[in-house]
């Protein structure tokens, strides 16, 4: 198969690709689409591609890659290839081309992200998020329009320089990623990177930073500051507690990789309690400050050149620091409740790091981090935005709950439950088994519908039930669900480190003599806490199966 059908079948559709098949399937007979509907869809694709970051649609196959074909003579063909100049308002420049696909006809059009805000001729502003085409209302609309003009940056294209300024060899891998068998320059041109000009190109700004041999040759802070501080707070003068500070330099689009590759090795290790024994894990999950600064290197403004994205690592906390406000309709309310959420000031060097794989579909990366900080025990990540221009993400190292209140959690692990509904739990085996409604919500900064909704499956689960018929306090459902015996949770740190306990453990722990350590051990062998093992002298102790 040639490289251009295999891609438009076998890619996922998204934010830069979307397949349309000219049938209905519904019933037992396909049937063609009337040639107005098909038409209007494509109209509205393109409008909401060109809104966003440009992308590639794909008329005539299925949405499972399925080539289904053109069911239309050469006139109405034509209508369709007009569609970008005559059903848009303003018209759209479009590169159109038609491939055959498995023997059947299909159309491709691509589209770059454009400087104005467009309509269809129907009246429908729309804009691409991930695989969906979503309406604009007004502040959507007035967004685009201020979005763009910030996009100039990037777009704006520099006389001075050529293909000698690039890194061929990095050129062609990502033109390979984005079409097997295309040139670095026609890539460049293809991806709105560079224009055609007297048999050569003339480059955009974001193609320098993006590929150039010397990025600060073109902007001098073109690169990632790291940044080792003693202690908890940035000193000066006499107290200056900077104990280490590296510049790390590449182009864009291999940037973020040699980041993790410096930062990594100053990343501590901590021992975790998992399943009751020990083990070594990342002080910070990687994955969530990896997407911290791959979207502070996507996402900064790099029409200010005074500063450069910092990452300042404190001994209880990492902070990327990125040059430039947030970019509407993103707020620092919809980063701090974990939403996804999209908007690009960079669209071109974004398609590039999506392309190469170095961010995620789209919208993704702050719900992750949400996700993988909070999977790890971990407090969510913090954004700031502040006053003189800069975003901050913040990722603390202290863990949310203590060894003993993880050890009960992961009891819950089979149970398939969020991480809000895990901080429910936690929260009323402090306050004696009790909630109410109003404290999760104030807990987990939700409204009364979500923390209505996550209630009513715990207690489908079985995991809580009301306190009484009418009442407002809820309580931690069967008794073997209840909170661990005080004296084995003093246990759980040692047993964690050594996998058994002596006689000699239990009195140090406890403080008592042998005869009351061997009948306060009896309470927690009945009920399944701890398992004996061995015989008389070389009798020992481990977790049981109610510990796990």
């Amino acid at each position: 198969m040639d490289a251009l059908p295999e891609r438009c079948q076998s890619s996922p559709e998204g934010q830069f690709l979307e397949r349309k098949s000219c049938f209905n399937r519904r019933g037992r007979t396909p049937r063609p689409l009337p040639l107005k509907k098909i038409a209007a869809e494509v109209a509205e694709t393109l409008v909401a591609f060109a809104n966003a970051d440009g992308g590639e649609l794909v008329v005539g196959l299925d949405d499972d890659g399925t080539p289904s074909g053109l069911p239309f003579n050469d006139k109405q063909l034509a209508k369709l290839l007009e569609i970008p100049a005559t059903r848009i308002d303003p018209p759209l420049s479009a590169k159109a081309e038609s491939f055959l696909c498995d023997g059947k006809k299909v159309f491709l059009f691509e589209i770059g992200p454009s400087l104005v805000t467009h309509r269809t001729t129907a009246g429908k502003y729309l804009y691409r998020d991930h695989d969906k085409n979503l309406p604009m209302d007004a502040d959507r609309i007035a967004h685009a329009k201020a979005l763009k003009k910030q996009s100039l940056t990037e777009r704006a294209f520099v006389p001075s320089a050529g293909m000698a300024d690039l890194r061929e060899d990095l050129v062609q891998r990502v033109a390979e990623k984005f079409r097997p068998g295309i040139d670095a320059k026609q890539a460049l041109i293809e991806l709105r990177l560079a224009e055609p000009q007297n048999g050569d190109v003339r480059l955009s700004f974001a193609a320098l930073l993006l590929f150039a041999k010397d990025p600060e040759r073109w902007h001098e802070k073109a690169y990632v500051e790291y940044i080792r501080f003693r202690g908890t707070q940035r000193e000066h003068g006499a107290k200056l507690n900077i104990v280490q500070r590296e510049r790390i330099s590449a182009p864009l689009a291999e940037l973020s990789e040699k980041v993790v590759e410096k930062i990594k090795p100053h990343i501590g290790q901590r021992q975790v309690l998992h399943d009751l024994f020990f083990a070594e894990n990342a002080e910070y999950p990687q994955f969530a400050w990896q997407e911290a600064v791959v979207n502070a290197i996507a996402h900064r403004d790099y029409g200010l050149r005074g500063t450069p994205v910092e990452v300042h690592h404190y001994d209880d906390r990492l902070e990327v620091v990125s040059p430039g406000s947030l970019v509407p309709p993103i707020t620092l309310d919809i980063l701090r409740k974990g939403a996804g959420g999209h908007a690009s000031r960079n669209p071109l060097i974004v398609r590039v790091m999506v392309i190469v794989g170095l961010m995620r579909e789209v919208g993704e990366g702050v719900p992750r981090m949400f996700e993988v900080m909070e999977g790890n025990g971990l407090h969510k990540p913090e954004f700031a935005e502040e006053p003189r221009g800069f975003i901050t993400v913040s990722l603390r190292n202290t863990m949310v709950w203590d060894d003993a209140t993880r050890a009960w959690l992961a009891r819950f692990k089979d149970k398939k439950l969020g991480q809000n509904q895990m901080r429910l739990l936690a929260m009323a085996r402090q306050q004696e088994g009790r909630f109410t409604s109003a404290q999760y919500q104030k807990l987990a900064a939700l409204d009364i519908y979500t923390a209505s909704r996550d209630i009513k499956e715990l207690i489908r689960k079985g995991l809580i039930r009301l306190e009484k018929k009418g009442g407002r306090m809820y309580r931690l459902g069967k008794e073997e669900l209840g909170t661990p015996p005080e004296d084995f949770e003093r246990l759980t740190a040692v047993l964690g480190q050594k996998g058994r306990l002596v006689n000699n453990d239990l009195r140090r722990i406890w403080g008592v003599d042998r005869q009351a350590a061997l009948r306060r051990v009896k309470g927690l062998l009945e009920p399944g806490w701890l398992v004996a093992k061995g015989n008389r002298r070389g009798r020992y102790y481990v977790a049981g199966p109610k510990a796990e």
